[in-house]
């Protein structure tokens, strides 16, 4: 985000509006990856529910150099009509890596 508006709320607006939709669409659960050090955006993820789950080590280039990737989690609420029907099972994984790729993300959302 742009230095001037940092600190104004934004990030919060748009991660809250990302996490109603994401529970609107069924979602189970939403992960972020914060590459260190990030202290505004790992506070921003805490204070919604993120909680740290792990790292990648050197899995990203910029800035002339590899980087890690911190991830951060939040469990969604259950929606009340999957709650009375009882969770859907997993998509199948398919043979190709675009079927896995679409199955993986069909119950995650992945914040970057």
């Amino acid at each position: 985000m742009r230095e001037a508006f940092q600190g104004e709320g934004v990030g919060t607006l748009l991660l809250k509006g990302i996490l109603v939709r994401a529970t609107k669409l069924g979602y189970h659960t939403v992960v972020a990856g914060i590459v260190p050090p990030n202290e505004a955006s790992v506070r921003l993820h805490e204070r919604l529910g993120f909680g740290y789950v792990g790292n990648f080590r050197e899995v990203g280039f910029k800035f002339a150099r590899w980087q890690d990737v911190a991830f951060y989690q939040v469990f969604l609420p259950v929606k009340a009509a999957r709650a009375r029907k009882g969770a859907r099972r997993p998509p199948k994984i398919g043979c190709g890596r675009r079927s896995r790729h679409w199955a993986l993300t069909r119950k995650a959302m992945v914040v970057c």
